[in-house]
């Protein structure tokens, strides 16, 4: 993009000291489905603090000279061994305080694979690197619970995560209200948020397989 010789000047003089900066990560949500339709989710064991030893989705820091789409597929390979092209992403993730270690906002993706054509195999960050069955079950006035667990090792581990889904509408939006997801138990098993985005990554993941 070219820039004219005022904006040229301007960028000559500009600070951007007065703004904080925010680091940026991707973090993955990885589905495979088995034959009678029920789903699986990659999730890897951290190796590192925070959050030494818990599960979390594969994922991590946006380096200077990538795209966040490219560090999406980075990251995902080195921790995981999963090559994969066809990451959808689903939204932003910015709550504060939502990183002990500093200010960082989350570009957060999913895709549906074949896990019988994958090699899964834990590097980098991860020590370990697992798919966990997902059970889905509603509850009642939009709440739901979704389990995750894992019989494959000789260390089974479940997860649980509760939700409370929401519809905020705007009288002046021309478009259908948003869903808008509370995890009622913060405290589940799984590192930062990640319980968060799982839950938003399988209602995306539900509407796009009614679309399709």
């Amino acid at each position: 993009m070219n820039l004219s010789h005022e904006d040229q000047t301007f960028l000559k003089t500009y600070d951007d000291s007065k703004y904080a900066k925010p680091s940026m990560t991707a973090d993955m949500v990885i589905f495979s489905r088995f034959s009678d339709g029920s789903l699986q989710v990659l999730l890897i064991r951290r190796g590192k603090s925070p959050y030494k030893d818990q599960f979390a989705l594969p994922g991590g820091f946006v380096n200077p000279d990538e795209s966040v789409d490219q560090a999406a597929r980075r990251e995902l390979l080195e921790e995981t061994g999963v090559d994969c092209a066809c990451l959808e992403p689903i939204r932003t993730f910015s709550t504060p305080g939502r990183d002990p270690r500093r200010w960082v906002i989350s570009c957060a993706y999913l895709a549906l694979l074949d896990a019988s054509k994958l090699q899964v195999k834990a590097a980098d960050d991860a020590k370990d690197a697992r798919w966990f069955q997902i059970f889905l079950t509603k509850e009642k006035d939009g709440q739901w619970n979704l389990d995750l667990k894992d019989t494959s090792s000789t260390e089974p581990a479940t997860i649980h995560l509760t939700f409370q889904e929401t519809y905020p509408e705007s009288a002046a939006s021309l478009l259908p209200p948003a869903l808008h997801l509370t995890l009622l138990n913060p405290e589940n098993g799984l590192a930062f948020d990640h319980g968060e985005i799982l839950g938003y990554a399988v209602k995306k993941l539900q509407n796009l397989l009614v679309e399709n």
